[in-house]
């Protein structure tokens, strides 16, 4: 018979209570331990992943740097060829003026020159881009000067030819009181046109 039914009833519960905080005590430790396990997993991957990433980029900026200089020789040969290709152009640009403008000039003074009076001096030639061209030059008679006007007006290369103006003039030198004419003669190239400028239309 049980003469301390107090100190028996307590000693029967206490017992498994002790068991059951051990046991929640373990449990907690060990889901404490599984999620530190997982996080450093976790983080492992995460790492990981990141230093392969890194890896990446950085491989794949060197490959980018070493095509860059690998590109070089390439580049510097490219703008030989521009730098040729232009200076080709401009000979090409330089061929098709003296084919469509100069030559014409040519004939037109080498005609000049033949058909040129003894007594008239050709001081200058020159020519605009819409083919009107300017004669400047001197004669003691301004009779002889029309007479010039009258010869290029019958050569088929040239129109709309006149007498643009004459000044009588003394040498400035010499101040013998000899006096000169000098004139202007203004004509135009047949078929010549002003290249376009790309202003408006």
């Amino acid at each position: 018979m049980n003469t301390n039914p107090i100190i028996s009833k307590n000693s029967f519960n206490l017992y498994p209570k002790a068991i059951k905080t051990q046991n929640d005590i373990k449990s907690i430790i060990y889901y404490t331990f599984i999620a530190i396990f997982i996080l450093n997993v976790c983080f492992g991957v995460y790492t990981f992943t990141l230093s392969n990433k890194v890896n990446a980029l950085n491989k794949e900026r060197l490959e980018n740097i070493q095509k860059i200089e690998d590109a070089k020789p390439l580049l510097t040969i490219f703008n030989n060829i521009k730098g040729i290709k232009a200076d080709v152009d401009k000979i090409v640009t330089y061929q098709k003026s003296i084919t469509s403008v100069e030559m014409p000039i040519f004939d037109i003074i080498k005609n000049l020159e033949a058909k040129l009076p003894s007594n008239i001096t050709l001081n200058s030639a020159t020519i605009a881009d819409d083919g009107k061209i300017t004669l400047v030059g001197m004669s003691k008679n301004e009779f002889i000067v029309c007479d010039l006007v009258t010869t290029l007006k019958a050569m088929d290369k040239l129109s709309n030819v006149y007498l643009k103006s004459v000044v009588k003039k003394e040498d400035a030198l010499n101040k013998t009181g000899v006096y000169v004419n000098i004139f202007t003669i203004e004509c135009q190239v047949p078929g010549m046109v002003k290249p376009a400028t790309g202003g408006k239309k």
